[in-house]
């Protein structure tokens, strides 16, 4: 080898070893060339000369042999190159390297080669190689079918072993960029060194070895792959299939059966096998005795005997042949002709050199392929000239047949080689299969899959060799990084995605409906879920109706028991409403159950708020109604009158109708409706109600979170007042609960997937629902089902331990001084007292209220007798137990002069007869309590003092003298605090951390029993140090108070106790029967035993019957205590008297007067002028006394209902005086009603408008193919009758008498359902200008007004006037309103407008859509065409604008009902004028002028008679 480096200059090359599979190729080429100088059909008469030259193998050699022909004969050794040898054309060379050089020298004189074993690829380039031919394939054939084979066999992961030359490197690029796009990746490319090193050898061996890939393709020649092979059997490596190229598939050289084990299983593509005939007799001619002097043969015969003949001398280290030597077996298969491979192909290039050389010869003058179609000179041929006919040359041999393509390459095909064990061992090459180029694409290669026989002599299980295994479906590669593509990780697919092949490089991505299966393999339906009855559905199901009955099962108790305290007292009217709407929200949850449709979308949330909000709203009017009951008890105050039953349902109503117009509003403008979700969770479709309009739904939520914001406050500020069953304790735990519900239900709604969403939302309806239901009914049903004792007014009033009892051991007091009094001889002898009494459950307004029937007389006496008359006001009254109370009633009495006698009010405002000058008492007053508290202080030296007295009349007045009385006596007072029982839990905490904080330690309490006991209970929480009370004898003397540590050491001044003889056993002495006459009596004893007296009578308040063996002589209670009879004995003293008074005015010392009517006051008559009659009043005469006067008439809208009326006082507004000017009879109301003749008439002429409209809409419709219906746009023209027909049926709205409803809907159902039909006919005016515009030449403007835009048109118009009357209705929306102003001895009932705004922008937009349309109608009422309905239009709008011009100056003007008239008027007036004017004409068409109702007609194309 020479120096690569060019380091020294190189010796001659020189041939190592001798090939005698070559030299049986030259030999072939030999006997073709004897063959065909024998032939008398080819070449006739000429012969063919050749000569062989060895090249070694080497390109340097073959280089040296193509000068060596070049210069001629023998000119080889030459040291000059002279002359021109007779060379044509050159038979080789073996290699593609070889070839390579070879033909690059001999192309520039244009020598053709063919080539029969050189099948380098690059060798195709006719530029670099324009006289090179072949016949055998190209390798770009062969690494084309390699590659197939690759893939038929699905080795992916292969390796690359390559000798050092061109045909290997050639090779590995073919078969390089023949694998891309395939999927198979070559694992490793290693180059066996053309000069054989073992060192890299064995590198090679190792990386193969090693390698995950079994597969190795070899690109080589057999004389370097020979000792490569050697050193691989030495390694002992096997488990390998070899992929063998052209070049060694079929060398004899390895069929040895040391080979076997480790090449066994070798597949390969080799060249064709042919025939040859004579071949293996004229080896056998080939011997050292023929060819004496020929080298060759001599080193053919060392090289297959291993000796050499006698008459040589070349292989003299060889020893002489005896003749009886054998054949050596590495070169057995010199003489093994039966499929020759390249010597056929040697075979073929001669024969193709011949035939061209017999067509050059033969060529017929003028037909020839050169210049003037001339021939070649036979005597002076050129190789160039021979190349030609070669390029052409078409012949066949041995059945195949041969020619070559314009890179000089002849028709592709191999033969599939598979190398398996013969029958002594040996490797035999067995043909499986072959590769013909000359098929169509896919159905080159042949193979015999179960003919082959695979490494380890496995004839089925074929090798697997790939990087990775295959990914099943529902995986896809992923390549690894830095590694060639076929090795990857099969990842699975992601969810949504699949693959449904082997081997996929990317997952499929589902359709928005579908996800993939578990296996990633299929694209199935995604699950719908909804919260559909399933088990959480059903749960939630029961749990619904489980509450719904719940609810309903309270109802019924609490209808049942609808005359008992517990539930009269606790407003039963709300509680039945509570239990309606929770019923309703029990049930409204199962709306949310079950698939989503559009109604149950809608229904969702606006029925579960409108349902929550007045159920809310309830609640919100009993906490304010508990809140005003212990407010209304403070002085001078009048809250309850504005929260009577009527308010009530009006405060209802009002909140529950705010939530109604937010639902109207929320589905008028954006309504909920079912959704398919998919973006949530990607695996399955959540249907679900999507709420249209976020902010309309937070707006709902948030409604109802502010109406239990403020119930829940106020209940808060009302759960510590006094009653021994507060309401607001259990509403504010209820708002409590409610309002945890719902914060909750926010972060767990936004939160919750897909059905869970609507299940949070269920569970707060349902949470919520319990939570009201159980801690407002619950403690009120256990009362009444299990504790009916508990169900009297006494308890609930908290009066059951002390207050209720001795109350009526007060009125059995005035009893029983009644009953003494009667049986008297001393007193109103033979004269009946008769009374009545009333319960004021020391309430102010209670009290009022019983003051005012009183004095009108309006209620029978209890004990009525024949000797007992009637009188039209009581002639005195026992009353009141407190300050405040008497201080009311006593005001009412004063100016009827009904003397009151009080027997527990002590304060000293009361003494003021300018104020009260019918008040008197039988208990001190506050006044003189005062003073000698302060004495009293003063005594002991408490100079420095705390004061704390009950924010009432009582205390505060109480307070005011002892601070007086105090100052006077130099005692100073730290601190005065006041506190009322109704008043805030805090303000209590005030007063007690006062009292702890303070440096006084002497404490007068001017309060009553239970303020009293109340701080008492505070301080004891947190005990303060020791303390001396003063009290005054509002509880100084209470016995309950005696519990209270704190109160050890007290003193106050209390009510002289005193003793009425026979009273305790008049007290016991009460019996059942005496008890059911009166029904104070009544509670009391039902209350005292715990039984009920009424179920003898047949009624029941859920107790057991009384049996007649209770004993009052058992209780121990203040009723029966009459050991302290202090209070009792004022009501004793009172009583008696207003008897002796009574007795003084009717009785002298004979007898008493029966007959005598008592006035509580008598006055003598001396007057100036008489008195002046009702309906008049008194006018001072001038210059005389005030007394003289005259009686003058009252004014218009005056009346005077009394004697000598100094004024004349005006009837409330919505009354009148009478003619006599004595009462104020109520106003006569007017509004368009019903039953009036004007009111007839107009009905009648909407009803008829309605049903011409309706007929016209038949009409048209039984013609709507018609082309007068068709022409007239016929979509619009039903819209504009419907329409029409409701405009004639919105003016019924104004008849009848105004209501909130009413009122809301005359205004916007007119003013929408207007703006509708005037849209359509502003649609229809345009359409009939673009119509007409649409002729013009060049005109496609009616694409802009097609049907689509036409009704976006009539939707848009429409829409504007319908966000106009939102805004107006949630604005200012109009009501019902009894104006005054106009009549004054009337009053008209009317729509008050609300915002006079919205009204006319409503009639505004009206006018401005009627304005547009009449000047578009206008401008288009003269364009062509029989029936142009623009002119019916204009005519129309011109009525409609006339109108409601007029309707604006009369609206203003007319009164009362007439204004309303008018506007039915203008309304009707309008419609009939747009009916008549629109489609009266085309009716009369339809119905009478049928001929006319052509296309012809309408487009004025009816021909005209011939004059």
């Amino acid at each position: 080898m020479p120096d690569l480096n060019c380091t020294y200059k190189p010796g001659p090359v020189k041939c190592n070893g001798f090939d005698p599979r070559a030299f049986r190729w030259a030999l072939t080429m030999k006997l073709a060339v004897e063959e065909i100088n024998k032939r008398t059909d080819l070449l006739p008469n000429y012969s063919l000369g050749y000569k062989i030259f060895d090249s070694c193998a080497y390109p340097l050699t073959g280089q040296g042999s193509a000068v060596a022909v070049l210069n001629g004969p023998n000119e080889e050794n030459s040291p000059m190159c002279e002359g021109a040898g007779p060379l044509l054309a050159i038979i080789g060379e073996s290699g593609s390297a070889q070839s390579i050089v070879v033909s690059r020298t001999l192309s520039p004189f244009g020598i053709p080669m063919i080539s029969y074993f050189s099948s380098c690829a690059c060798l195709s380039d006719r530029r670099e190689f324009p006289t090179f031919f072949r016949v055998i394939p190209s390798d770009a054939y062969q690494v084309k079918a390699i590659a197939k084979l690759l893939l038929h066999f699905k080795w992916t992961w292969v390796g690359v072993v390559r000798g050092d030359h061109e045909y290997g490197r050639f090779a590995l690029q073919g078969l390089l960029k023949e694998l891309e796009g395939t999927g198979i990746c070559v694992a490793y490319q290693e180059m066996i060194p053309l000069l054989y090193e073992r060192q890299r050898a064995l590198e090679i061996i190792h990386v193969m070895n090693h390698s995950t890939a079994r597969v190795v393709v070899v690109f080589s020649a057999e004389g370097e792959l020979t000792p490569f092979l050697r050193d691989y059997m030495e390694n002992n490596v096997t488990g390998i299939q070899w992929i063998a190229s052209e070049a060694w598939v079929t060398a004899s050289v390895f069929t040895g059966s040391e080979y076997y084990p480790f090449l066994g299983g070798t597949i390969g593509f080799g060249i064709r096998q042919g025939q040859i005939p004579g071949l293996r007799e004229y080896l056998t001619t080939v011997n050292p005795d023929r060819y004496p002097s020929n080298t060759l043969v001599h080193e053919l015969w060392g090289a297959l005997y291993g000796c050499s003949f006698s008459s040589s001398n070349l292989n003299n280290h060889l020893p002489s042949c005896t003749g009886k030597e054998t054949l050596r077996v590495q070169h057995s298969a010199y003489f093994n002709t039966s499929s020759p491979r390249i010597s056929y192909n040697v075979y073929k290039g001669v024969y193709a050199i011949a035939y061209s050389l017999h067509n050059l010869i033969h060529c017929t003058p003028g037909k020839g392929p050169f210049s003037n179609s001339t021939c070649a000179n036979l005597f002076n041929v050129y190789p160039w000239q021979l190349q030609q006919y070669l390029q052409e040359v078409s012949f066949t041999i041995s059945g195949e047949t041969v020619k070559f393509d314009m890179k000089g390459d002849s028709i592709p095909s191999y033969d599939l080689i598979n190398w398996q064990r013969g029958s002594a061992g040996n490797i035999e090459f067995v043909n499986v299969g072959m590769f013909d180029g000359a098929q169509e694409s896919g159905q080159e290669l042949v193979i015999q899959d179960k003919a082959i026989m695979w490494p380890g002599h496995q004839s089925e299980q074929v090798l697997v060799s790939v990087c990775s295994n295959s990914c099943a479906p529902g995986f896809r590669k992923a390549v690894r990084r830095g590694q060639p593509l076929c090795c990857f990780d099969c990842v699975p697919c992601d969810s949504g995605k699949i693959s449904n092949k082997t081997d996929s490089v990317e997952c499929m991505a589902c359709s928005e409906d579908y996800w993939s299966n578990a296996d990633g393999t299929v694209c199935i339906p995604k699950v719908v879920e909804f919260l559909s009855h399933d088990a959480m559905g059903l749960t939630l199901t029961v749990i619904a109706l489980v509450g719904a009955c719940l609810t309903l099962a309270v109802f019924a108790v609490f209808l049942y028991y609808r005359n008992t305290p517990v539930v009269r007292i606790n407003n039963s009217e709300l509680s039945f409403f509570i239990l309606l709407s929770l019923t309703l929200c029990f049930l409204c949850a199962l709306v949310f159950i079950g698939e989503p449709t559009s109604w149950s979308c809608m229904l969702r949330h606006t029925v579960f708020s409108i349902n929550f909000s007045l159920c809310i709203s309830c609640i919100l009017g009993k906490t304010l109604v508990v809140l005003a009951a212990f407010t209304a008890t403070r002085p001078g105050n009048n809250i309850m009158k504005w929260l009577a039953p009527t308010q009530q349902r009006i405060i209802i109503f009002c909140c529950t109708l705010v939530q109604v117009i937010i639902c109207t509003a929320w589905l008028v403008a954006s309504p909920p409706f079912p959704y398919r979700n998919t973006k949530y969770q990607q695996s399955k479709i959540i249907l679900d109600c999507s709420v249209g309009s976020d902010l309309a739904f937070w707006c709902v939520l948030g409604y109802i979170g502010l109406l239990a914001c403020v119930c829940f406050f106020l209940a808060f500020l009302a759960r510590k007042l006094p009653g021994n069953f507060n309401e607001a304790k259990y509403i504010t735990f209820s708002m409590l609960i409610f309002c945890a519900v719902w914060l909750a239900f926010v972060p767990a709604y936004v939160s919750s997937p897909g059905k869970f969403t609507t299940a949070v939302e269920i569970f707060a309806i349902l949470a919520s629902s319990f939570g009201l239901l159980f801690c407002l009914f619950t403690p009120k049903v256990y009362i009444i089902l299990l504790k009916p004792q508990k169900n009297t007014k006494q308890h609930l009033m908290g009066k059951d331990k002390y207050v209720g009892f001795r109350e009526m051991r007060f009125v059995r007091a005035f009893e029983f001084a009644i009953e003494e009094i009667n049986n008297s001889s001393d007193v109103l002898p033979g004269i009946i007292i008769g009374y009545h009494i009333y319960d004021s459950c020391a309430s102010v307004p209670m009290a009022v209220k019983v003051a005012f029937q009183l004095a009108n007389g309006l209620d029978l006496i209890f004990k009525d007798t024949d000797s007992c008359t009637k009188s039209a006001a009581v002639t005195a009254v026992v009353a009141e137990s407190g300050s405040t109370p008497s201080i009311s009633i006593s005001r009412l009495f004063g100016p009827f002069g009904i003397p009151q006698v009080s027997h527990y009010a002590t304060c000293a405002c009361l003494s003021d007869k300018r104020q009260y000058p019918t008040f008197f008492r039988t208990i001190p007053s506050d006044h003189h309590q005062a003073a000698a508290l302060a004495r009293m202080v003063k005594h002991f030296g408490w100079t420095w003092i705390g004061a704390v007295r009950s924010d009432s009349d009582y205390g505060n007045n109480g307070m005011a003298s002892f601070l007086k009385a105090a100052e006077q006596e130099g005692i100073c007072v730290e601190y005065s605090e006041a506190y009322y029982r109704t008043q805030p839990r805090s303000k209590l905490k005030r007063v007690a951390d006062v009292i702890r904080r303070s440096m006084a330690r002497v404490i007068v309490a001017f309060l009553a029993s239970g303020d009293m006991r109340m701080l008492l209970e505070e301080l004891s929480q947190q005990p303060p140090p020791p303390m001396q009370w003063i009290g005054s004898e509002a509880w100084v003397t209470d016995p309950e108070m005696l519990r209270f540590n704190l109160c050890i050491g007290a003193v106050g001044f209390g009510i002289p106790r005193s003793v009425i003889p026979g009273f305790r056993n008049f007290l016991l002495d009460l019996s059942p029967q005496q008890a059911l006459k009166f029904p104070l009596l009544t509670e009391f004893w039902e209350s005292s035993f715990s039984c009920s007296l009424k179920r003898q009578t047949g009624s029941s308040t859920g107790m057991p019957a009384c049996d007649g063996t209770e004993n009052l002589r058992t209780l121990q209670n203040p009723y029966t205590d009459t050991s302290q009879l202090r209070i009792t004995n004022m009501v004793y003293k009172a009583t008696y008297a207003i008897a002796h008074a009574l007795d003084a005015v009717v009785c002298n010392k004979k007898h008493c007067d029966k007959n005598v009517k008592v006035e509580p006051q008598q006055v003598p008559v001396s007057v100036c002028s008489d008195s002046c009659l009702p309906g008049t009043r008194k006018a001072v005469q001038k210059g005389k006394p005030v007394c003289c006067y005259d009686c003058i008439n009252c004014a218009e809208g005056e009346i005077s209902n009394e004697t000598d009326s100094v004024d004349c006082y005006p009837c409330h507004p919505e009354y009148w005086p009478n003619k006599e000017k004595d009462k104020c009879l109520p106003k006569t109301v007017e509004f368009l009603a019903w039953d009036e003749i004007l009111s007839i008439i107009l009905s009648v002429f909407s009803l008829a408008g309605a049903l011409v409209a309706l007929s016209m809409a038949l009409v048209f419709y039984k013609n709507r193919t018609s082309p007068i219906v068709k022409a007239n746009n016929s979509e619009l023209s039903f819209l504009l009758l419907f329409s029409l027909a409701l405009c004639f049926l919105c003016s019924l709205t104004f008849i009848g008498r105004p209501t909130e409803w009413s009122c809301m809907l005359r205004h916007t159902a007119f003013g929408i359902t207007f703006v509708l039909c005037i849209s359509c006919v502003l649609g229809k005016t345009i359409v009939v200008l673009m119509a007409f515009r649409a002729k013009l030449p060049g005109s496609n403007v009616m694409k802009w007004f097609g049907p689509p835009q036409q009704r976006l048109s009539v939707l848009g118009f429409t829409l504007v006037q319908v966000l106009i009357c939102v805004l107006w209705l949630t604005i200012s929306p109009p009501f019902p309103y009894n104006n005054m102003q106009h009549y004054k001895e009337k009053i008209i009932l009317e729509c008050g407008l609300g915002s006079a705004i919205g009204f006319w922008a409503v009639l505004g937009y009206i006018g401005l859509l009627a304005f547009f349309c009449f000047v578009l109608a206008f401008l288009a009422r003269k364009l062509p065409d029989n029936f142009n309905e623009a002119k019916f239009i204009t005519f129309s709008m011109l009525i409609f604008c006339a109108v409601w011009i007029t309707f604006v100056p009369a609206y203003v003007s007319s009164p009362g009902k007439f204004t309303v008239a008018v506007e039915i008027f203008a309304i009707l007036a309008s419609s009939f004028g747009l009916i008549l004017c629109i489609f009266a004409p085309k009716c009369f068409i339809l119905v009478f002028r049928p001929e006319q109702n052509t296309k012809k007609h309408l487009m004025c194309k009816v021909q005209s008679k011939a004059l």
